[in-house]
């Protein structure tokens, strides 16, 4: 899509625009597992100089500033850091930017939750840990199965 695409300078606290130009969502599928793995990309108008170019990550930020903005959190090319960039375009455009960032972004971030999930090793039955040390008193007292040890404590 043609956008506009602005940087937040944090010194000036104000935006600066990059550049105008044509802005590209390239997905491509991973090897993998077969899920996507999506960059945002853009470059001038004219001398097509690279403005933005930064791999969507289940942490990236995104919001819908305006009717015809969004701002996003992203790499930025100039000093590999991150940065909140401004992408201004038509209503039109802009809305079906933000659906299709938002969907990939969510898909990201529920396959970072199953990958931490797998990850953790499942609790064996009747290894819960104990404190010996601090609940010698309370041994006697019996907790519903879902109960804390400050929670048993309390009463």
């Amino acid at each position: 899509m043609q956008c506009k695409l602005f940087v937040f300078d944090k010194t000036s606290q104000s935006w600066v625009e990059r550049g105008r130009g044509l802005l590209r969502l390239n997905d491509m599928a991973s090897t993998d597992d077969g899920t996507l793995q999506s960059r945002l990309v853009m470059r001038t108008q004219g001398s097509l100089r690279l403005i933005l170019n930064t791999k969507l990550w289940a942490q990236m930020q995104i919001d819908k500033a305006s009717e015809k903005s969004i701002r996003i959190t992203a790499m930025d090319t100039e000093d590999q850091g991150v940065k909140v960039f401004l992408i201004s375009a038509s209503s039109k455009d802009t809305g079906q930017l933000y659906a299709a960032l938002h969907h990939r972004i969510l898909a990201l971030r529920s396959r970072v939750e199953q990958e931490q999930e797998a990850k953790m090793p499942a609790p064996e039955p009747g290894a819960a840990p104990s404190n010996e040390e601090d609940d010698s008193d309370d041994d006697d007292v019996l907790a519903p199965s879902g109960a804390t040890a400050a929670g048993a404590g309390d009463e």
